[in-house]
């Protein structure tokens, strides 16, 4: 008795309608901006979420700040863009508009930010919120920490209360140190948390 109620042609329908829907979604590009202020590390990062070497980076890493001045995109499989940029806070007033004009078209927002919590970087989180579906925090050169493990957990929970995070926020802790051109050539690459990262 029940199949007399069912409507095969709406259920063809908008089965049809989901196909095609996500047939529009197989063909678009997450674009994922990393954020953050001069001197975060923003470059190494990249270079690790790319598994590249020293010798190969993708992102300039400088010895000097500043040292990325316009916004560069990269593609992370065939269906992800990452957008590497200015430091948000830098003092060239130029580089700053022109992150601030490239993050109309971001998906995802990864704010980098490094050592104790800086008040002023709520501002360039709230901004991403504002920009993007999903926005991640990354307290980047974690190596820092290493002879002072409960200083780390110190920061990370400084970090959550001035960004006000809501609980199911997690902020990764990453390590990409070693993509300097100053940095011994003998030395390993450090990276940690780049994998949680990523997935």
């Amino acid at each position: 008795p029940m199949s007399k109620n069912i409507d095969i042609d709406a259920i063809e329908k908008e089965m049809q309608e989901k196909v095609a829907d996500a047939e529009k979604n197989l063909n678009q590009t997450v674009t994922i901006a990393i954020i953050g202020k001069v001197s975060t590390g923003k470059s190494s990062l990249l270079n690790a979420l790319f598994h590249k070497k020293r010798d190969e980076q993708l992102a300039t890493v400088g010895a000097t700040s500043g040292v990325t001045t316009k916004v560069k995109r990269f593609k992370l499989g065939e269906h992800v863009e990452i957008m590497d940029s200015p430091g948000l806070g830098d003092i060239i007033d130029e580089n700053s508009a022109t992150t601030r004009t490239a993050m109309q078209d971001i998906d995802v927002g990864i704010l980098v930010v490094t050592g104790s919590a800086d008040v002023s970087q709520k501002q360039h989180y709230d901004e991403l919120k504002n920009h993007c579906k999903q926005v991640f925090v990354v307290l980047n050169k974690i190596d820092e920490y290493d002879k002072k493990k409960a200083a780390l957990k110190d920061v990370v929970t400084q970090w959550q209360d001035v960004l006000n995070l809501s609980n199911d926020e997690i902020i990764f802790q990453t390590c990409t140190d070693g993509y300097d051109p100053n940095y011994d050539p003998d030395l390993e690459l450090d990276i940690r948390g780049v994998e949680q990262l990523k997935e």
